[in-house]
């Protein structure tokens, strides 16, 4: 039997030398980070001075490149003259689509009116061939058979919007007499309701005064005798005083007694 003894060699692990990077900065993951909070301060400073200076590079090259409202109104405004021009666009569409649409209905109705008139004439022309050559064998072919349909068609067309047309004119002279007629009622002077009897006979009947009546006979009579009496006890007065001078005479410079 064979027997191996194996010895455990240990192996010596060399340290590897620390390089430094590059820019001579300090490695954040390779160093060891003792104060956490200290750390994530200076990652916070470092975030915001990259900030500071990348605002600055930005307003040295544009001043108005942070002034948001100016660029809000601008938006605005923008989108405002972008709607504009749609609706102005829309708007001719719409009036380019009716203007073309009328201008057809128009030419099919020349068509049609066309199409009459020669078929008049060719009739005109039958009858006087039948009338030198008597009569003849015709041929009518399916095109002129899908011409009569649709001439058909056409015709009916016609009638139908005719006869609208009258009935919308009725309505529109119809609503135009009643407006008309109400206006002259309205303007119109005499009066609409009679008055009534009760009213008419006290507007004729004529208002009283309120005179003071005259001062009768007695009254100016009665008025009268408190005068007299007083005159009589004034001379009865003077004559008991045994004073029949001029101061009697004179009644009104005789004192009462």
């Amino acid at each position: 039997m064979f027997s191996f003894n194996v010895q455990s060699k240990q192996k010596s692990i060399e340290k590897k030398p620390h390089i430094n990077n590059v820019f001579n900065e300090e490695d954040v993951e390779e160093q060891e980070v003792s104060d956490p909070k200290a750390f994530l301060l200076k990652q916070q400073e470092e975030q915001s001075r990259k900030a500071r200076d990348s605002q600055q590079k930005n307003l040295e090259e544009d001043p108005n490149v942070y002034d948001f409202d100016s660029f809000y109104d601008e938006m605005k405004q923008e989108q405002a003259k972008k709607d504009q021009q749609r609706k102005e666009e829309k708007k001719k569409q719409t009036q380019s689509s009716k203007y073309i649409d009328a201008l057809k209905k128009v030419a099919e109705q020349r068509k049609w009116e066309r199409e009459l008139n020669k078929d008049r004439q060719a009739i005109k022309n039958i009858e006087k061939e039948k009338e030198i050559y008597g009569d003849t064998e015709s041929f009518v072919t399916s095109s002129y058979l899908k011409k009569i349909e649709e001439r058909k068609k056409w015709e009916e067309d016609q009638k139908k919007k005719e006869e609208l047309e009258k009935q919308q004119h009725v309505t529109k002279k119809g609503m135009s007499g009643f407006y008309t007629k109400l206006v002259s009622n309205l303007t119109d002077d005499t009066p609409t309701q009679a008055p009534s009897k009760a009213h008419t006979q006290i507007e004729a009947a004529p208002k009283k005064r309120h005179r003071s009546p005259p001062p009768s006979a007695t009254a100016t009579k009665n008025n009268t005798l408190p005068k007299q009496q007083d005159v009589q006890k004034q001379i009865q007065h003077c004559s008991d005083n045994n004073n029949y001078g001029e101061r009697c005479k004179r009644r009104d410079n005789c004192s009462p007694p």
